[in-house]
């Protein structure tokens, strides 16, 4: 029983056979019918065989219920959506649909009108689908078209013929366009959460860290903010405010305590007269260090060589 109630059209077949001979439940010739009846509503060739033959014998149970009549549309219509779910009705599957229309004691007129009712859903339904997905398609086009603020002469181009092999209207194409522009430029005034601002920062930082952005530090950059989903408005702006920083940041001057280490540092490499390049890049990380910009890492060390001299003419 319980796979019948789960829906298997064997389990339903046998459910059938035990309700008509009374074999482990009491026996209930209509109740077999209906379970014939829906095992025989998903192809199964023995329960169409057995409806047949117990509707044959007990004619009165379709005759003279509406409630029946109206469960025999409904099984009938589920085998129409079945065969109709490919697009194409097969010889096997119109072959099926005739003999459950026999055990089902439906008339041709019935049959053929409920068949294509069915068939016309179908249809309406595949052309909504295609619909959608065709709108889908062409929205994801806007949305890379309009990713960098702008659309490109190619772009429109591209798009005109994305919708003209989509087989879309003018007025949904225009529509589908300007609601993505609006969307776009909505978006331009959402600020990132502060998680992604910060990684964004940091990014910048490091593009910063001698001082200038090159073409392929800017691509990267760029590539980040969208991946990161920020808006080039956005990302301008946090650019802009790090290169401020940095500028700030090249006449902050260390604390005392600092400069006192890194003036330590330049007289040990300068013992022997010269900064070798080993010694030089030290120099270097030690400023990265202590925070120390470029600049005024130079002028310690600038300082330190002439003091040096003087010291050791």
């Amino acid at each position: 029983m319980r796979a019948a109630l789960q829906g298997d059209e064997t389990g339903q077949y046998n459910l059938g056979v035990h309700y008509e001979w009374g074999s482990a439940v009491e026996e209930d010739k209509k109740e077999a019918v209906k379970w014939y009846r829906r095992a025989a509503a998903k192809g199964y060739e023995r329960a169409s065989e057995a409806l047949k033959r117990l509707t044959d014998e007990l004619g009165e149970v379709d005759e003279c219920s509406a409630v029946d009549a109206a469960e025999a549309e409904q099984q009938f219509r589920t085998a129409c959506k079945d065969v109709l779910s490919d697009g194409k009705v097969t010889v096997d599957e119109k072959q099926r649909l005739n003999k459950l229309a026999e055990s089902l004691k439906m008339s041709e007129e019935t049959v053929k009108r409920l068949f294509d009712e069915e068939k016309a859903t179908f249809k309406r339904d595949l052309q909504r689908q295609r619909a959608r997905d065709a709108e889908l398609k062409f929205r994801i086009a806007c949305k890379n078209a309009l990713a960098d603020g702008k659309v490109t002469v190619d772009e429109k181009k591209e798009l005109e013929t994305l919708a003209k092999s989509l087989k879309m209207p003018a007025d949904m194409v225009k529509g589908i366009f300007e609601d993505e522009k609006r969307a776009f430029q909505a978006g331009q005034n959402v600020a990132p959460t502060r998680n992604v601002e910060l990684m964004f920062r940091k990014a910048c930082k490091k593009a910063l860290a001698d001082g200038k952005v090159t073409v392929a530090e800017e691509r990267q950059l760029k590539n980040l903010a969208k991946y990161f989903k920020i808006s080039n408005q956005v990302m301008k702006e946090i650019l802009k405010d790090e290169v401020k920083t940095y500028k700030q940041n090249l006449r902050k001057r260390p604390t005392q305590a600092v400069e006192l280490q890194f003036r330590r540092a330049c007289k040990e490499a300068l013992y022997d007269g010269k900064v070798t390049p080993s010694e030089e890049r030290e120099l270097k990380s030690l400023a990265k260090f202590f925070n120390m910009s470029t600049p005024v890492m130079k002028e310690i060390l600038v300082d330190e060589v002439r003091i040096f001299r003087k010291n050791n003419p």
